[in-house]
């Protein structure tokens, strides 16, 4: 995946210090394109072919407190030698200790509670260790892995294109810390806590989680001592290791909070083109723990260990980057919020990670940019979205095996960000902030579903959200609107026709912002969407020169306004039709909405019938996808009449 971006990264890393932040912040640079595709896999992973529910839930019988992993590294290659300590509890009766591992990795031997297990299997990389005897319920379990081999995933050896240096490094998400190091990769399971021990060559430097406590030497090697008291995910945990040099400062966040800021860096001319990208770290965590809370790591540190890939992974307390540009060192901030504090606990709900973080970078670029240049990300990814009708913003169950549908640019991270602006617009300003704050406090650490975020805003603000999740989460496409207005004396009346991309959601019944312009001021509307037509007549007694719709960008959406001096007449008797068909002309899906019961018949122009079938009240949309260009006739047969329509399809 590194190889396909190595003319990108050759492009980027040859940007200087001169180049403006927010000039860099263009559509190939978007973080939401270069963070999806670091993690997708140019196959599917070794976890997602071979992974069972028969032996997860084996795993779930214990609860991880402590990962200790003692690794010897070179920057030469993948070669690994490993001691992994798993420290857990028996929440079941365990007769069996099962783990996951890379098979290409040797296990050498295997140690639980100090004895020696000799009766171990696998099946790929899911492995079963036959206790002795049997640990009760509640009671510890120690288990010691000595391996070694060239790992083939998750750690990953390359030279960076542009500044030559070579670097050994982790980069595990979704299903690939296995690659490394033996591990229970189940979300809901995170680690209290995780120290990580890297033997290196002298003149390099080994990046971790958390804390460094010593560093020990000996003869030709010496041992960097990480260790962070704080929960973690297993693919949150990471090692990288090059010939670095080290850059860092305290971040000072008020209230006598300072934080630890420490950055592997390739070289001395890395850090200075650089250098004005990675300073930007400390506005923006001053921004977010403003926005959600103190940075929940505070106690440690933040930083950032260099690797040559397009892009960046959010490694708890040190994320890897393979350079810097504001967005892009957003983005991964805002993970340690969301995603690493709280994360998400199926990879169905990946957008509560990623969407979140890209609306980091919205909150960065609104704060550091200004509300215009935001406006214009949100502008560029509403585009992307509605390049294409379908896809949700969850990952339903059959693509969880797919890294490349989790990690979707359109949808778990542009989307994802799109429609949490959406909840923004809906509880504004002061009470979104409030929920999140009280969302993270309350998650802290922990993991979290869509819906338990859904059922937690309902709490903490009395909303309904039912709709809106059904709408934007979990189902697909966005609403076309098709606006006409018109002023006469001191009215302005609206008429607001709906139709849907995608016809899992009939109607998208978020109230549509509307801006009203009227000499050198304007006036703004929201209007309430609980029908696929609306007629609206609003008091404004400044003559109205103009109208537009969602100006600041807060819905995705299709729209067309025109200003239609007869609309007062004509759309109460369109709100008022039987049968009433758009849009039109059509291309891939007509809408027919119909008052009362009975049959409906859609017709060629040459009298051929391409449906029959009957018909209740209300709305349904059909598929256009198989019809030829040309007149469609719409007839519904009822017992208060029989009434006809008709569409173009192109």
């Amino acid at each position: 995946m590194q190889r396909f971006f190595a003319g990108l990264l050759t492009g980027i890393f040859a940007m200087t210090s001169s180049t403006s932040a927010y000039a860099q912040d263009l559509q190939d640079l978007d973080p939401a394109v270069l963070c999806s595709e670091t993690k997708k896999k140019a196959l599917q992973s070794l976890r997602s072919q071979n992974g069972t529910p028969e032996h997860r839930a084996r795993m779930n019988k214990y609860d991880i407190h402590f990962y200790h992993l003692r690794v010897k590294l070179d920057t030469l290659s993948t070669y690994i030698e490993g001691h992994v300590s798993i420290h857990a509890t028996a929440t079941a009766q365990l007769d069996t200790f099962s783990f996951e591992l890379d098979p290409v990795l040797s296990l050498d031997s295997l140690k639980i509670n100090g004895q020696l297990i000799t009766n171990i299997t696998n099946n790929g990389v899911e492995w079963d260790a036959i206790l002795p005897s049997s640990v009760n319920a509640g009671n510890q379990i120690v288990a010691d892995f000595y391996y070694k081999g060239t790992a083939q995933r998750g750690l990953f050896n390359q030279t960076s294109p542009t500044w030559g240096t070579r670097v050994t490094y982790s980069l595990t998400e979704p299903y690939d810390a296995l690659g490394w190091f033996p591990c229970k990769q189940e979300l809901q399971d995170k680690a209290d806590s995780v120290q990580v021990e890297i033997t290196v060559p002298l003149g390099t430097l080994a990046g971790s989680n958390g804390l460094l406590l010593r560093v020990d030497t000996a003869g030709n090697w010496h041992t960097f001592v990480w260790k962070s008291t704080y929960p973690i995910a297993y693919y949150l945990i990471s090692v990288s290791v090059a010939k670095y040099i080290e850059y860092g400062f305290d971040i000072d966040l008020g209230n006598g909070i300072s934080v630890p800021f420490i950055n592997y860096i390739y070289s001395p001319t890395t850090l200075a083109t650089f250098k004005e990208e990675i300073d930007t770290t400390a506005p923006l965590m001053r921004i977010f723990s403003n926005y959600f809370g103190i940075y929940p790591f505070y106690e440690e540190k933040y930083g950032h260990c260099m690797a040559p890939f397009a892009g960046g992974m959010e490694h708890q307390t040190m994320t890897t980057q393979g350079f810097f540009f504001m967005t892009l060192t957003a983005h991964e901030l805002m993970h340690q919020w969301f995603g690493n504090n709280v994360t998400c606990e199926r990879w169905n709900d990946i957008w509560l990670n990623e969407g979140f973080a890209s609306y980091g970078e919205y909150i960065a670029l609104e704060n550091l940019a200004g509300p215009e240049v935001a406006r214009s990300r949100m502008t560029f990814w509403h585009q992307s979205i509605m390049s294409r009708p379908d896809g949700s913003v969850y990952v339903p169950d059959q693509f969880i095996g797919d890294e490349g549908r989790i990690f979707d640019s359109r949808l778990s991270y542009r989307k994802g960000a799109a429609v949490i602006h959406t909840l923004r617009y809906l509880l504004g300003d002061s009470v979104f902030l409030r929920v999140l704050r009280e969302y993270q406090d309350s998650f802290r650490f922990s993991t979290s579903t869509t819906e338990e975020f859904k059922q937690f805003v309902e709490r903490r603000t009395g909303a309904d959200l039912t709709n809106f999740f059904d709408e934007w989460i979990y189902g697909e496409g966005y609403p076309i609107y098709d606006v006409k207005w018109n002023w006469q004396n001191d009215s302005l009346y609206i008429s607001i026709i709906q139709s849907t991309a995608h016809p899992s959601v009939p109607l998208f019944t978020t109230p549509v912002p509307i801006r009203v312009f009227h000499g050198i001021t304007y006036t703004d509307l929201k209007i309430p969407m609980n029908n696929f037509a609306i007629l609206k007549r609003f008091y404004i007694p400044d003559k109205v020169d103009s109208v537009k719709v969602d100006p600041l960008q807060w819905i995705i959406n299709k729209d067309s306004v025109a200003y239609d001096s007869t609309l007062v007449f004509v759309s109460a008797e369109i709100v008022q039709k039987p049968l009433w068909v758009f849009p039109d002309p059509a291309r891939n899906i007509i809408h027919v909405w119909t008052r009362f019961p009975g049959i409906l018949l859609i017709t060629s122009i040459d009298g051929k019938t391409i449906i029959t079938e009957r018909i209740r009240p209300g709305h349904k949309a059909y598929s256009l996808t198989k019809l030829r260009s040309g007149i469609y006739i719409v007839t519904a047969i009822t017992e208060y009449g029989t009434f006809t329509d008709k569409f173009v399809k192109h």
